[in-house]
C-alpha cells in the first residue's frame, strides 16, 4: 500500500523533485545513468534534476513538430474544422490556470528546415533523452520493462502527499478504534487508550514522511496500523460476534469510525440484484459476455432450459431463445483461474509456506474457477436490469449447478464468483492493463519525443504525472513479499507476477480500444442490456477524442505530415521494440486490409489520434472505473472476497458463509489498502499544469479552446451519469463524474 512519501521522481529531460504545484527545487544538472539491476526490495533510483527544461520552457514555447525529411507528396487530407464559433479562445477559469499574465517577447517558431542547424540541435537533444530515460528490467515484475522515470511536467505532489497522509490517518485511527472497541467488548474505549494509540500512529507516519519516504520507511509507517487492525481482527473473532442471523457483523465492526458501506448489509450480501449488477456497474465490469449460441463452450453441458425457467418473468423460455434474443449472458472466470495455475507450475510455487497459516490468520486461499450466467426476461421485464440464473462454482462438468434456490449454497457460490472477479479485477484489468500497461507508453514518450517541443510529447506528460513513482513503489510494497496482493489474492507471489507479465507483454494495443473491446464481447450494440461502465466509458473516450484531434490538428495538417515526422516513427517503433530495448507492447500499429498490425508504425493522422486517445483514456477514465470502487464496493470482505478458504458448495449444505469468506486478519486489510488506494484524487481530467501565459499548457488559442470544450463535455457526461444513478438502490455507479477522474495514474 502507498502513503505519503517523498516527492517521486519527476521528469522530462532528466528529473525534477517537486513540493508545490508552482515551485520546484533547484539543483545541478548531471546526465542520468542507466539504472543498476535492482534486487527485489531495493529502492528505485532517482536520475538527475534538470529544471530549466521541465518547468520553464513547457511555459515558453509552442509545441512543433521535429524537423522532417523531405516526404513524398501524397494527396493532402483536409485540415480539421477548427473550434466552433462559440468556444472560448482562453482557457476557463480553473484551480492551476491562468491567461492573465503578458506573452514571452517572442512567439513560438515553426519547425526548422531540414540540414539546419536548429535541427540537429533538436536531434541532439532527443538523443540525450534516450541515454537518460532507459527501460530497465525490474526484477520484482518477471523482468518487465520499466522506468524510474516518466515526462512529468508539474505535479504538485506536496497536495498528493497530504492527500494521502489524511486518508491513512484516518483509516490508522478506524483500525485503532476498532481494536479498542472489540478488546473492551462494550462499543468504546478508554480515553487513555486512544490517546497512546493515536500517538504511535501519527508518530510513526510523520516520522515516516520526514526521513524522506521510501519503500523502508512505508512499511515502517505501515506496521503500527497492521497491528492495530491485526488487533481488532484478533478480538472480534474471540468475541464470537457472528450469529446464525447475520454472520457479516464481525466484518462490519471493522468500520469502527468508517461508514459502512451499503454492500456490507446482510442484505445487500445475499441480494441477487446486486450480485447481477455488480456485473456490469462494478470494480471488474470487463468480464461479462454474451452468449452467441446454444452450443456456446461457456454453457453446453451444464446449463438446461429448466436452469432459465427458474428465474422470474422466464417461465416458459428457452436457452435457444434466450441467445437468439440476445438476452443471455456469462460471467467465466475459467481461463484466468487456468492461466493462473499455470503460472504456479511455471514457477514452482503453488502458495507460499508462509501465508498458509498465520500471516493470513487461518489457511490457504482456494483459486476456482467459476461460471455465472444471467438473463434478461424477454418482453423487457427487468428495465435491462441483469438476473442471475445459475452458477457452476469450480467451472467443471459433471459438478452440480447452483442457482438462487439453493440457500446457503447459492450465497457461497456468488462470493466464490466475487472472489474470482476481484482476484482478475487487481491483477489483471488493474494492475497489467492500467498501471503498467501506460506506464511502458509514457515511458517511450520520454525518451524518443522532443521534450516541451512535440505537439505530442506536450499533450501526454500531463497524463504521465505520477505513474513512474507509484508504478517503482509497488513491486516494494504491494507485491513485495508479505505484502497486500500477497495476502489477499490467491497464488504464490510469483505466479500473481508471472500472470501479470504475461498479461503486459500478450495483450494486444489494438484489441484494447474500448468499442474493440465491447465488440469482442458481444456487447456493443446490445441496448436491450443496462450496462453503466459502458455507456460512461463510451462517452468519456469519444470526449477525449475529440479533445485529441482538436490538439493535434494544428500541428498535422495531413496524413504527410504524420509520415514525415521522425520523432513520432521513432516512438512508435519503441512501443513496439522487444523489451529490453523497448516497450515491447504488442499490437501497436496500423492495421492492414487483412486485419494484421503493422508493427510499430503510424501513417495516418486517423490512428495517430486513435493511439494517443487510447493513452489518455487508459490513464484517466479506464484507471478510474478499475481503482475507486475499491474505496465502497470492495472495501468489505464479506462483500467481496478477493479468495475464499473452502470448494465448491454442496446443494442443501448447512455449513456457514464464513467458512468461505477470509479471515478477519485478512478482511481488516482490504478496508485498509481498498480505502487507501480509493480514496485519493489528484489532477482532474481536463486540467493542465500552471502556465500563467496566453494559450495555456498548450501555448495555442485553438489548444485552449479544446481544454475548454473537454471541460464542457465532461461536464455534460457527469450531469448524465447523475441523473440516471439518483434512484440507485445498493450503490450508484458514479466513478466516472468528472470530479473522480484523474488525469493520470498517480494512486
Amino acid at each position: 500500500m502507498v502513503t505519503a512519501a517523498k516527492g517521486p521522481p519527476s521528469t522530462g529531460y532528466g528529473a525534477t523533485s517537486r513540493t508545490t504545484a508552482g515551485a520546484a527545487q533547484l539543483s545541478a544538472s548531471t546526465p542520468a545513468a542507466a539504472p543498476a539491476p535492482l534486487d527485489a526490495d531495493a529502492p528505485v533510483p532517482e536520475s538527475a534534476n534538470h529544471v530549466f527544461t521541465t518547468r520553464f520552457l513547457p511555459r515558453l514555447f509552442k509545441p512543433s513538430l521535429p524537423p522532417p525529411p523531405p516526404p513524398p507528396p501524397p494527396a493532402a487530407r483536409p485540415a480539421p474544422a477548427p473550434p466552433a464559433a462559440d468556444a472560448p479562445v482562453a482557457e476557463a477559469a480553473h484551480p492551476g490556470f491562468t491567461t492573465r499574465f503578458p506573452p514571452p517577447p517572442f512567439k513560438p517558431a515553426p519547425p526548422p528546415p531540414p540540414g539546419s542547424r536548429l535541427a540537429a540541435v533538436r536531434a541532439a537533444r532527443v538523443a540525450k533523452q534516450l541515454e537518460a530515460h532507459p527501460f530497465y528490467a525490474h526484477p520484482g515484475l518477471r523482468g518487465l520493462p520499466m522506468m524510474t522515470t516518466a515526462p512529468t511536467p508539474a505535479v504538485a505532489w506536496l497536495r498528493w502527499a497530504v492527500k494521502v497522509a489524511v486518508i491513512y490517518v484516518r483509516l490508522a485511527g478506524n483500525s485503532v478504534e476498532a481494536a479498542i472497541r472489540a478488546r473492551a467488548a462494550v462499543g468504546g474505549g478508554g480515553v487513555a487508550a486512544r490517546l497512546r494509540a493515536w500517538t504511535t500512529v501519527i508518530g510513526v507516519a510523520v516520522m515516516a514522511v520526514a526521513s524522506g519516504g521510501g519503500p523502508s520507511a512505508l512499511r515502517k509507517a505501515i506496521e503500527p496500523v497492521d497491528r492495530a487492525a491485526d488487533e481488532a481482527a484478533d478480538a472480534l473473532a474471540e468475541a464470537g460476534k457472528a450469529t446464525a442471523a447475520d454472520p457479516y457483523e464481525p466484518y462490519r465492526a471493522l468500520f469502527a469510525t468508517l461508514p459502512v458501506p451499503p454492500i456490507a448489509l446482510a442484505a445487500a450480501i445475499e441480494s441477487d440484484e446486486v450480485f447481477a449488477r455488480l456485473r456490469v456497474a462494478g470494480p471488474n465490469p470487463m468480464v461479462l459476455t454474451r452468449v452467441r449460441a446454444a452450443d456456446d463452450g461457456t454453457v453446453v453441458g451444464w446449463l438446461t432450459d429448466s436452469h432459465l425457467r427458474a428465474v422470474a418473468g422466464c417461465g416458459g423460455d428457452t436457452i435457444a431463445a434466450a441467445v437468439a434474443d440476445h438476452r443471455l449472458y456469462v460471467a467465466d472466470y475459467r481461463g484466468f483461474a487456468a492461466a493462473l495455475h499455470a503460472s504456479s507450475e511455471a514457477t514452482g510455487v503453488t502458495d507460499d509456506p508462509d501465508m498458509t497459516g498465520g500471516a493470513d490468520g487461518r489457511g490457504a486461499e482456494v483459486l476456482l474457477g467459476p461460471v455465472a450466467v444471467f438473463a434478461l426476461p424477454p418482453g423487457g421485464g427487468s428495465g435491462g436490469r441483469l438476473l442471475p440464473v445459475a452458477i457452476l462454482p469450480d467451472g467443471k462438468l459433471g459438478t452440480p449447478a447452483l442457482t438462487p434456490a439453493d440457500g446457503t449454497a447459492w450465497t457461497a457460490a456468488k462470493a466464490i464468483v466475487n472472489a474470482a472477479d476481484g482476484a482478475h479485477h487487481e491483477l489483471d484489468t488493474h494492475l497489467a492493463r492500467t498501471h503498467l500497461f501506460v506506464n511502458l507508453a509514457m515511458g517511450c514518450t520520454s525518451r524518443r519525443l522532443s521534450a516541451t517541443h512535440h505537439p505530442v510529447w506536450r499533450l501526454l506528460t500531463p497524463h504521465a504525472d505520477g505513474t513512474a513513482f507509484i508504478n517503482n513503489l509497488t513491486p516494494h510494497t504491494l507485491l513485495a513479499k508479505g505484502g497486500d496482493v500477497h495476502l489477499l489474492l490467491p497464488a504464490s507471489r510469483a505466479a500473481q507476477v508471472h500472470y501479470v507479465g504475461g498479461i503486459v507483454t500478450g495483450a494486444r494495443f489494438n484489441d484494447r480500444f474500448p468499442r474493440t473491446e465491447l465488440a469482442a464481447r458481444g456487447l456493443l450494440h446490445e441496448d436491450a442490456l443496462s450496462y453503466p461502465y459502458r455507456e460512461d466509458a463510451l462517452a468519456m473516450y469519444d470526449a477525449i477524442h475529440t479533445f485529441v484531434a482538436d490538439v493535434l490538428g494544428e500541428y498535422y495538417k495531413s496524413d504527410a505530415d504524420v509520415v514525415g515526422d521522425p520523432e513520432l516513427a521513432a516512438w512508435a517503433a519503441d512501443i513496439s521494440a522487444p523489451a529490453p530495448g523497448g516497450a515491447g507492447v504488442a499490437g501497436f500499429g496500423e492495421l492492414r486490409p487483412d486485419g494484421s498490425t503493422e508493427e510499430g508504425t503510424i501513417r495516418t493522422f486517423v490512428y495517430l489520434v486513435k493511439a494517443v486517445t487510447l493513452l489518455i483514456w487508459t490513464a484517466s477514465a479506464q484507471h478510474a472505473a478499475a481503482n475507486f470502487p475499491q474505496a465502497d464496493l470492495m472495501a468489505c470482505a464479506a462483500a467481496y472476497p478477493l479468495a475464499v478458504r473452502a470448494g465448491p458448495p454442496s446443494p442443501g449444505t448447512t455449513t456457514s458463509i464464513t467458512e468461505w469468506l477470509p479471515p478477519l486478519r485478512v478482511a481488516g486489510r482490504q478496508l485498509f489498502l481498498g480505502n487507501l488506494l480509493g480514496g485519493v484524487v489528484h489532477l482532474p481530467l481536463g486540467t493542465y499544469p500552471l502556465t500563467p501565459l496566453p494559450g495555456g499548457w498548450f501555448r495555442s488559442a485553438r489548444g485552449a479552446a479544446a481544454v475548454s470544450n473537454l471541460r464542457r463535455r465532461l461536464g455534460e457526461i457527469d450531469a448524465r451519469i447523475g441523473a440516471r444513478e439518483a434512484g440507485e438502490k445498493w450503490f450508484k455507479y458514479e466513478y466516472l463524474r468528472a470530479d473522480r477522474v484523474p488525469r493520470s495514474i498517480n494512486i
